[in-house]
């Protein structure tokens, strides 16, 4: 077999104009059926906010297949079949939406794991942004899957606030706070005027 798989090989199967059309086809169905279903604003309270919370946690979870489904795009450059030089580029004219977001829930996605965050539905995902630069060190010594477990548990629980503190303390403790910088460094330094 010349063209046998290996560990480098990536294999993307190519869909049939049917099955692409077909795709097309039920996200239309779907976006018609959810507008009809959301379209008219409930008057009493309870419906109301069973509706927004419904909807709140649908658009945390729709992020997070949004940003599995981006990832997929950008590790096997798949936006260069429509032309694009760069995911960013993809990003700024197909998606419309600010690339910190995409990003921040790319790296939600690859530091937690897709399966780690369904599992908890409720999840507010944003809230795990400040465990990210802890899962993605390279530091020996980090535990990552005890951290990714711990701030999962926190983000149920905890507020914005609370588990920034934990992740300062945390980075602190495995060394990966960033040094002063120079203008904090020379902050109440005195200079010489010039002559």
């Amino acid at each position: 077999m010349k063209n046998k798989p290996t560990a480098k090989t990536k294999i993307v199967s190519r869909p049939s104009a049917s099955a692409i059309k077909a795709g097309r086809d039920k996200i239309s169905r779907f976006h018609k059926d959810y507008i009809n279903v959301f379209e008219d604003i409930p008057e009493d309270y309870q419906t109301l906010k069973t509706e927004a919370a419904y909807l709140g946690k649908l658009s945390g979870h729709a992020f997070l297949l949004m940003a599995q489904r981006l990832q997929k795009i950008k590790d096997l450059s798949l936006y260069k079949e429509d032309g694009y030089r760069s995911f960013k580029a993809f990003v700024d004219a197909e998606i419309h939406m600010d690339h910190s977001t995409v990003y921040s829930y790319m790296d939600i996605l690859e530091a937690f794991g897709h399966e780690s965050l369904l599992a908890v539905p409720e999840l507010e995902y944003t809230k795990l942004r400040p465990a990210i630069p802890l899962l993605k060190s390279r530091g020996a010594g980090v535990p990552k899957a005890k951290i990714r477990k711990q701030f999962i548990a926190k983000a149920r629980t905890s507020t914005r606030k609370e588990i920034a503190q934990t992740a300062a303390k945390l980075k602190a403790q495995y060394g990966l706070t960033p040094t002063r910088s120079s203008a904090e460094a020379l902050e109440g330094v005195a200079f010489l005027p010039e002559a």
